[in-house]
């Protein structure tokens, strides 16, 4: 019963105040809007499934549902907060000395923010997955998934591997491109070196990385 009183509570809240403000032309309410309808139409087909009798199915809908939004909103302002950090750091003082940081700061931030999204949308994705129970079940696929591999005579392919190997070849790119931007834009200028110098060692620099 109480089971059934939540689920009506949170279908109703949730598609009320979702009807209130779809009218805002804020992205973000926009956002907020189209989730707490998607938690509402969970909500109404665990109060279905409650009163169909399959209390299990209802009780896990609304579990693992109310742990995914709370992991999502936890997730959302913790890379809010790291941002707003970020933008702090690269408007201080001594970031600013630093000319990478003073020309190419909303770069930086840009990057920092998409890589913060990256990681916040994983470990959602395995919040939700374990709030549901699945995790455990994913987790097994996917490593099995990973340990397939194929012969092909003498040559063994392996899906975990060659996920590796990928990795490490975009990891190394871009940590190449960061210290040839790093060398080019605040440390060989500090030094008085030939013509053409610069490019030079910058160049080598990344081919040794990516060597």
């Amino acid at each position: 019963v109480l089971l059934l009183l939540e689920c009506a509570a949170t279908a109703f809240a949730l598609g009320v105040w979702a009807r209130r403000v779809w009218t805002d032309s804020d992205r973000t309410t926009t956002w907020l809007a189209w989730l707490a309808l998607i938690v509402a139409v969970v909500a109404v087909a665990a109060l279905t499934a409650n009163v169909g009798g399959w209390v299990f199915l209802a009780t896990m809908l609304m579990r693992g549902t109310g742990f995914s939004v709370q992991n999502a909103l936890a997730l959302v302002a913790t890379v809010i907060v790291v941002q707003s950090l970020v933008d702090v750091g690269v408007e201080s003082g001594p970031a600013r000395r630093l000319r990478g940081l003073r020309e190419h700061g909303a770069l930086v931030r840009g990057r920092v923010l998409r890589l913060l999204s990256v990681l916040a949308f994983f470990f959602w994705v395995v919040a939700t997955l374990s709030g549901y129970g699945l995790w455990a079940s994913a987790s097994a696929w996917l490593e099995a998934a990973l340990a397939r591999e194929w012969e092909i005579g003498s040559l063994v392919i392996s899906v975990g591997r060659t996920g590796t190997a990928v990795l490490i070849v975009v990891a190394t790119v871009w940590i190449a491109r960061f210290l040839r931007f790093v060398l080019e834009l605040d440390v060989l200028p500090r030094f008085a070196l030939e013509p053409g110098g610069d490019g030079a060692i910058s160049g080598l620099s990344r081919y040794v990385v990516v060597g």
